[in-house]
C-alpha cells in the first residue's frame, strides 16, 4: 500500500456506563417480579424466578432474579420462607408476599435476603412488611424487628436506597399510626421495629424501600439486634412486597475506520463538497487523503458520554474534519481538532468528540482530511 495511507489505526473510543433514569422510558421497560406467580417452595431458601412486564405478563422482555437465603437460615420456622397472603401491608386480602419468619437465638444473628439481578435495573421500588416491636412485658419474651437495605451496582460498590414510611413525615423517626422507626442512631439504610405490634394486615409496619440509582444486587438483613427486648426472643416476622424496576436497555457501539484517496494534487481538500476524483490513484506527496470514522449503535438503548480519539500519521499534514450523526448536550457535540495546516510530524494531531450521545440503530460519522508531506 502507499505511503501515508495508514494500515494501522489509532483509534480509541471509550463508552461511558449509560446513566440509567429512575423511571421507565422508551428505552427501558418496567417489570414486576410478582411473587404470587413464580411458585416459590415453601421452605427453599435459593431459588431463580422471573420478573416479568407489568402490563403483559408473559410478553415482551423479562429478567431472571436470583433469590437466595443465607446467615441464619436454621432460625427460619418451618415452612418459611412462604410466598402466602399472611402479611397484606394494608393492600386487601389475598395480597400475596414473601414472608420469612424466624425465631433467633440471641441478637447477633442475622439472616440475610440476597436478590441477584441478570443485568443491572434502575428505579427500583418494593416495600418492607410488618417491621414491629413486642415488649418483654407484654408477650413472653418480645422481639424488635431490625431491617438493613444495601444495594449493589454493577462494580460491587455499595447503593443506599431511601426508606420511608406511609405514616412517619419526613424529619421525624416515628408517629403514633407507624409500629417503625427510622433515623439517628440507625442509618440512613436501616428501620427498626418501634412503640408496637403491627397486625399482618395493615400498613403501620410498612417500610418503602426505593433506589434512585442502578443496582446489580441487594442485600435486605433481618435482625433481632437493634435495642431488643431480650437476648433471646420470641418469634419474628417480615414480608417483602412484589417488586417493580426497570429493564434498562443497553447500547452496543461498533467503530469502522476507512480511507480513500480524494486528490493527487491536493486540490479541494479542504472542501467536503468536493468528492474524490476518478483519476486519483497514487498516495504521492500532496496527495489529499481522507478518513472516515464510523460509530453504529447496535443496542436498544441510547449511548451517552461518547469519548472518541483518532490520531493521525505523523505523515500528514491536516486540513479539515467534520461530524455528524452525534447528539451532544446543552452545548452541542463537543467536537476538536487541529489547525488547518498543522503538521502531524511536528505536533501531534488529534481528532476528538466528546460527551457525545448516539441513539439507539443510529450512526454517527466523523471525515478527516489530510495531505501527504
Amino acid at each position: 500500500m502507499a505511503k501515508g495511507i495508514l494500515t494501522a489505526v489509532a483509534l480509541v473510543l471509550v463508552l461511558a456506563p449509560p446513566a440509567l433514569a429512575a423511571s421507565c422510558g422508551s428505552a427501558q421497560t418496567a417489570l414486576r417480579l410478582d411473587w404470587s406467580a413464580v411458585g416459590w417452595m415453601p421452605g427453599g431458601t435459593t431459588e431463580t424466578v422471573l420478573a416479568e412486564h407489568v402490563s403483559r405478563p408473559g410478553e415482551g422482555l423479562s429478567q431472571p432474579v436470583t433469590v437466595a437465603l443465607s446467615g441464619a437460615t436454621k432460625r427460619l420456622e418451618p415452612g418459611y420462607p412462604a410466598v402466602s397472603a399472611e402479611f397484606t401491608g394494608g393492600r386487601g386480602a389475598g395480597t400475596e408476599s414473601f414472608a420469612m419468619a424466624t425465631d433467633f437465638a440471641n441478637r447477633k444473628e442475622v439472616l440475610i435476603l440476597r436478590l441477584d439481578f441478570a443485568s443491572p435495573v434502575a428505579g427500583l421500588s418494593f416495600d418492607i412488611f410488618d417491621v414491629d416491636f413486642v415488649d418483654r412485658v407484654r408477650s413472653q419474651r418480645g422481639f424488635r424487628d431490625g431491617v438493613t437495605v444495601t444495594g449493589y451496582d454493577a462494580a460491587g460498590a455499595a447503593v443506599a436506597p431511601a426508606l420511608t414510611s406511609p405514616h412517619i413525615p419526613s424529619g421525624t423517626g416515628t408517629s403514633r399510626r407507624a409500629t417503625v422507626y427510622l433515623g439517628p442512631p440507625l442509618a440512613t439504610n436501616q428501620a427498626m421495629g418501634f412503640r408496637s405490634d403491627a397486625a399482618p394486615g395493615v400498613d403501620g409496619g410498612n417500610v418503602e424501600v426505593r433506589f434512585t440509582s442502578p443496582v446489580s444486587s441487594v442485600t435486605v438483613g433481618y435482625s433481632n439486634g437493634f435495642d431488643p427486648p431480650a437476648n433471646n426472643p420470641q418469634e419474628q416476622a417480615i414480608a417483602l412486597s412484589d417488586l417493580t424496576f426497570c429493564n434498562t436497555l443497553g447500547a452496543e457501539l461498533n467503530a469502522t475506520k476507512t480511507q480513500r484517496l480524494i486528490s493527487e494534487s491536493g486540490t479541494g481538500c479542504r472542501d467536503f463538497g468536493m468528492d474524490g476524483r476518478p483519476d486519483a490513484r497514487a498516495a504521492i506527496p500532496g496527495a489529499c487523503i481522507e478518513y472516515r470514522v464510523s460509530v453504529t449503535n447496535s443496542g436498544a438503548g441510547a449511548a451517552t458520554d461518547i469519548r472518541l480519539t483518532d490520531v493521525l500519521d505523523d505523515d500528514l499534514i491536516f486540513q479539515a474534519a467534520d461530524v455528524s450523526g452525534f447528539g451532544g448536550g446543552a452545548d452541542g457535540v463537543q467536537f476538536s481538532r487541529p489547525a488547518a495546516g498543522q503538521d502531524c510530524g511536528a505536533t501531534e494531531c488529534v481528532v476528538g468528540l466528546n460527551e457525545a450521545t448516539l441513539p439507539a440503530g443510529a450512526t454517527g460519522r466523523i471525515r478527516v482530511r489530510a495531505t501527504l508531506r
